[in-house]
């Protein structure tokens, strides 16, 4: 075999590991991309709720070579309704009554809202809890974009009781004032 012939049969085969190698990193990607996204939208698409903190974590949970965003919540947003539950410590039972606090509220990229509220560029309230050492758990409930008040009603109404009963629990812990004599 001659020298050039070696010499194109070397370089060919780097050049063809250098494909190979792209081809397998772009399989990867976009694997790994339709994972993250799929995690993220089980999380709306059953109306879970889910730890704040794992929410901004994923707000953009994958990037392409060029720096852009290609997954998570900020790619799957929607108009819809958001419902906040704060507790003063982690808790499984997202059921439970004994929440610090609530906030229910709609946008027509409600995703966003949240995460804007969590960063300091949107709702006060909700940057001040998600600051405070008090654990937050966020749930995103899908609507159409015309009808999101009647949506927020029917969220309200299903958590009317449990709010009632925070406040009631919260009201009832304030200092009871003296009568002087």
């Amino acid at each position: 075999m001659s020298e050039q012939m070696a010499y194109f049969v070397q370089y060919g085969l780097m050049g063809l590991v250098a494909i190979l190698s792209f081809a397998a990193y772009m399989i990867i990607t976009r694997l790994m991309v339709k994972r993250k996204t799929n995690n993220a939208k089980r999380y709306i698409d059953k109306s879970q709720f889910m730890p704040a903190d794992l929410f901004t974590k994923n707000w953009v949970s994958s990037k392409t070579m060029l720096g852009k965003g290609r997954a998570g919540f900020k790619f799957i947003d929607g108009p819809g309704c958001y419902v906040i539950k704060i507790f003063t410590n982690p808790t499984e039972d997202m059921d439970a009554d004994n929440f610090y606090d609530m906030l229910i509220g709609t946008s027509e990229r409600m995703c966003e809202a949240v995460y804007h509220g969590f960063t300091g560029k949107g709702n006060k309230k909700m940057y001040d809890y998600y600051c405070s050492s008090k654990s937050i758990y966020v749930k995103f409930i899908r609507g159409e974009a015309d009808k999101l008040d009647e949506l927020e009603a029917k969220v309200y109404e299903e958590y009317k009781s449990a709010i009632d009963k925070a406040a009631k629990k919260h009201f009832s812990k304030g200092k009871k004032s003296k009568k002087k004599r």
